[in-house]
């Protein structure tokens, strides 16, 4: 994975009561109560509708992106949502099963992951010249594993999948990605013709899609 986070690394300062994410990726809470203590056990509860989704190292939830993850070198104990998405926004705490209990609320806000088409949203082609498309999927701290697994990128135009390696495609149509920091895929044609006119849309994993307006003139 290429989380910053690694197991047995997390200090206290990773733990934020405010957090954002990003659909798709991972979100992640790291609650530092238990850091005093070793043999503290700690409950996760998403309060918007009061659902128990943890106590120790056992989860409760049916919902299999949910994990717990214990960092016994700092005592600092994470939730972890594999694959967000909005409906995981809202709050959550972290208590102790102490007497009395202590309690952390956490604010979780995820944000839509968007592609972008880079350039204006029309393009207008003489019949002959090449088509360049590039679109860009910003992954903020990079992708985990999850993510770089499962992710891929695909093109339509007119909503017909683009596939090269099928043979249907007719001018040099050629697509390619990479999965860097960030996603990025490119649609290109080498000689366009009328028929290559139509609406182009780059659609990742996980992510809004985006589109643009291609006018090959004769």
């Amino acid at each position: 994975s290429s989380s910053p986070h690694r197991r047995g690394t997390i200090s206290r300062s990773s733990c934020q009561s405010s957090v954002v994410a990003q659909s798709g990726l991972a979100a992640r809470l790291f609650c530092c109560l238990a850091t005093y203590d070793n043999n503290t056990k700690l409950s996760w509860v998403k309060m918007d509708d009061l659902t128990i989704l943890s106590h120790h190292t056992t989860v409760f939830t049916s919902d299999n992106r949910i994990s717990v993850h214990h960092y016994p070198h700092s005592s600092v104990w994470e939730l972890r949502i594999l694959v967000s998405d909005w409906a995981d926004s809202g709050q959550y705490t972290c208590k102790t099963n102490t007497v009395p209990d202590r309690q952390e609320l956490f604010t979780l806000m995820v944000k839509d992951t968007v592609a972008v088409i880079r350039g204006p949203r029309e393009r207008i082609l003489k019949e002959g010249s090449r088509l360049l498309l590039h679109c860009v999927v910003e992954l903020g701290m990079g992708p985990n594993k999850h993510f770089r697994e499962l992710a891929v990128l695909h093109w339509f135009v007119n909503q017909r999948l683009i596939d090269p390696e099928a043979g249907r495609e007719v001018g040099g149509v050629r697509t390619r990605k990479r999965l860097g920091r960030n996603l990025e895929g490119w649609l290109s044609v080498l000689a366009t013709t009328p028929q290559h006119s139509g609406n182009y849309s780059c659609v990742p994993s996980f992510t809004t899609p985006d589109w643009v307006l291609v006018h090959v003139i004769p």
